[in-house]
């Protein structure tokens, strides 16, 4: 989203260039959004559906089953959906946008929604070892690779 001076026609590319990006990155964002809330909806594994053996109708399975998968869940979860309208936000609005892209907001909210959406993935999605560890294993890479994509971009600006 950087904006390097050009004169003329090479302007007008660059503008359509970040017009094109934007939308993609608006795209991706609703549908964050979306899928976040979604998930906090209708948490992983469900709820009770009735009132016994100690469980009280309504109660989230995943958090009786496994408690701290549950709590992970949950935080990670809501730290990716406000993480998504943080971006809406900033991408609807041009004086914000222009104002997020400076301060590095806009990054910063992304970051933190992609890595909210791989912890509540991680902490929803998994109920054998061997699975949870290919999803932490994946889950680091990634993070990795956001890591090294920012150190680029912070040695590129220094």
């Amino acid at each position: 989203f950087e904006h390097p001076e050009k004169g003329g026609e090479e302007a007008a590319d660059v503008e359509r260039t970040l017009e094109k990006r934007q939308k993609l990155l608006l795209l991706l964002e609703i549908l964050a959004a979306s899928l976040t809330y979604q998930a906090g909806m209708s948490l992983p594994g469900g709820f009770w559906q009735e009132s016994k053996l100690g469980h009280v109708a309504g109660d989230p399975v995943l958090n009786d089953n496994y408690p701290r998968r549950y709590v992970a869940f949950f935080y990670r979860n809501a730290t990716a959906f406000v993480a998504s309208l943080g971006v809406i936000m900033l991408l609807v609005n041009r004086k914000l946008l222009a104002t997020g892209i400076r301060s590095r907001a806009l990054r910063v909210c992304v970051i933190l929604d992609l890595v909210g959406l791989m912890g509540a993935f991680a902490a929803g999605s998994c109920r054998k070892v061997s699975t949870s560890i290919y999803v932490l294993v994946l889950t680091f890479a990634v993070l990795l690779c956001i890591a090294l994509q920012v150190t680029l971009v912070l040695s590129e600006t220094a």
